[in-house]
C-alpha cells in the first residue's frame, strides 16, 4: 500500500515537470508582439510554392488590320502576380494555327475574302487554361469589282449566276418552291464578245433570242417564244440609224403576221431615248416611249398616253452586274429587278436596246404619275454592293432579298 502511493506521487511530479517545460518552450517562440515567430517557415502562397499558383486570368482579344486575306490579332496578358509562366495557342474555326506562344500577338495569313471566322485563344499554365473567343469577317479586296452570284428570295427560292473569263453572264438558273416555275438561261457570245444567242428554258415555255451583226453593229434581232400552244416570232431588222422593220408572226391558234415600222433615237452615249412602233396596215395602231437618263440610270419613261414612270437611285454599285437582253420578266426588267406599274416591264421586255440596259446604281423609289408606289432600302457590303433588299409596295413590306457576289476577273 505504501509503495503504490509513492508511485502515484512520482507520477504527479513528472507530469508537473512536463507541463512546465512545455510552457517554457512555447513562451520562447513568441515574438515581441506575443505572436508565434515563423520567420524560418515558408509562407503559403509565395512564388516558391507551386501549389499556390492561380489559373490564367481573363484577357481581351483585339483584332486589327483586317484585309481580304489577313488579320493581325493581339491580346492582353493573362498573367497575374501568381500565375507563373503562361503559353498561348491560337485556333481559327477550331483549327489550331499556332501553339505555345510566349508573345501576345499573331498574324493570320491566307484568309478567304468575304468570310466569317471564329477566333479562339487559349492561355495555359500548369493548373489549367483560360479561353477567349472573338469573331471577325474579311472584306473583299479593296477596289475590286463584283459579279452577282446568288439572289435569294426565300429560304428555298433563289437564282444563281455564272460568268465567263470576260465577266459576261453565261448562265442563270432558278430554284422555286414549285418546280413548275424553275428557269434555266444560257448566254453565248461571238468572237468579238457580242451577245449572239440567249436561250431560256422553263417547264411551260421556251424562249430564244438571236443577234446578228454586220461590222460589229447589230442589224437584226430575232426572238422566238413557245408558251404552251402559243408560238411567236418577233424580228427587228435595222434599216438605218433611226429606223427598223418589225415583223411579228403570232400563232396562238391560226398564225397571223403583223408588220410595223419602228423609229428610234439614241443619245451621245448610244442609249435609246425614243422608240415608236406603228402598224403598217393600221397606222392608228401605234405607241411610243421616251426614255430619260441621269448619272447612268434610267430615271424617266413617258408613253403616248402621257403616263410617266420615274425612278430615283442611290449612289452605290448596282447589284445587277450583267445585261439582261431579252430576259424573261420573272427576274429583271430593263435594269430593274422589280415589276413596273401598268405592266411597263412586259412592254419593255421586247424593246431592243432598252432591254439590255443596266443601271449604274440601285433604285430607291418608283413613282407612277406623280405617286410613289414602291420604296426600297438596302444593306451594303464593304465595296458598296447591296447584300440585302427590303422592298415596300403600296405600304406593304415584302420579304427580304439577299444577294451574294464573286470577284470579277
Amino acid at each position: 500500500m505504501t509503495l503504490n502511493l509513492s508511485h502515484e506521487l512520482l507520477f504527479k511530479k513528472v507530469l508537473v515537470l512536463f507541463l512546465v517545460i512545455t510552457m517554457a518552450g512555447f513562451n520562447s517562440c513568441k515574438s515581441d508582439d506575443g505572436m508565434p515567430d515563423n520567420t524560418d517557415e515558408q509562407v503559403v502562397g509565395s512564388d516558391d510554392d507551386e501549389t499556390a499558383l492561380d489559373f490564367p486570368a481573363d484577357f481581351e482579344i483585339i483584332i486589327g488590320d483586317i484585309t481580304h486575306d489577313s488579320a493581325v490579332i493581339t491580346w492582353s496578358s493573362a498573367t497575374t502576380e501568381n500565375t507563373g509562366e503562361i503559353l498561348y495557342s491560337v485556333f481559327l474555326n477550331d483549327d489550331l494555327v499556332a501553339a505555345n506562344l510566349e508573345v501576345t500577338t499573331y498574324t493570320l495569313n491566307d484568309l478567304t475574302y468575304n468570310t466569317s471566322y471564329t477566333l479562339k485563344i487559349s492561355a495555359k499554365n500548369s493548373l489549367g487554361e483560360s479561353l477567349q473567343i472573338s469573331q471577325f469577317e474579311t472584306p473583299y479586296p479593296v477596289g475590286s469589282a463584283l459579279l452577282l452570284e446568288k439572289l435569294q428570295t426565300s429560304e428555298v427560292e433563289y437564282y444563281t449566276f455564272e460568268y465567263n473569263e470576260n465577266n459576261q453572264i453565261i448562265a442563270m438558273n432558278s430554284e422555286e418552291v414549285n418546280p413548275f416555275f424553275n428557269l434555266e438561261s444560257e448566254y453565248e457570245y461571238n468572237d468579238d464578245g457580242n451577245i449572239r444567242n440567249i436561250e431560256l428554258d422553263g417547264v411551260w415555255f421556251w424562249d430564244n433570242s438571236r443577234f446578228f451583226y454586220t461590222e460589229g453593229e447589230i442589224f437584226e434581232i430575232k426572238n422566238h417564244r413557245n408558251e404552251g400552244d402559243a408560238l411567236s416570232w418577233i424580228t427587228h431588222t435595222v434599216t438605218s440609224e433611226t429606223t427598223m422593220d418589225y415583223e411579228l408572226l403570232n400563232c396562238p391558234y391560226m398564225c397571223e403576221t403583223i408588220l410595223a415600222t419602228v423609229n428610234v433615237l439614241f443619245d451621245s452615249e448610244n442609249r435609246l431615248t425614243y422608240y415608236e412602233w406603228t402598224n403598217i396596215d393600221d397606222p392608228t395602231d401605234t405607241f411610243f416611249y421616251f426614255f430619260e437618263y441621269t448619272n447612268g440610270n434610267l430615271t424617266k419613261v413617258t408613253d403616248q398616253a402621257a403616263n410617266v414612270w420615274e425612278f430615283t437611285f442611290d449612289i452605290m454599285n448596282s447589284f445587277l452586274t450583267y445585261s439582261s437582253y431579252y430576259q424573261e420578266d420573272y427576274l429583271e426588267y430593263s435594269g430593274f429587278l422589280f415589276s413596273l406599274k401598268n405592266n411597263l416591264h412586259q412592254k419593255l421586255r421586247l424593246v431592243p436596246f432598252i432591254n439590255s440596259f443596266t443601271n449604274n446604281n440601285n433604285p430607291l423609289t418608283f413613282i407612277f404619275n406623280g405617286e410613289v408606289y414602291r420604296t426600297i432600302e438596302y444593306t451594303y457590303n464593304s465595296l458598296n454592293y447591296p447584300t440585302e433588299i427590303i422592298q415596300t409596295d403600296e405600304g406593304v413590306e415584302q420579304p427580304p432579298i439577299f444577294l451574294s457576289y464573286q470577284l470579277a476577273l
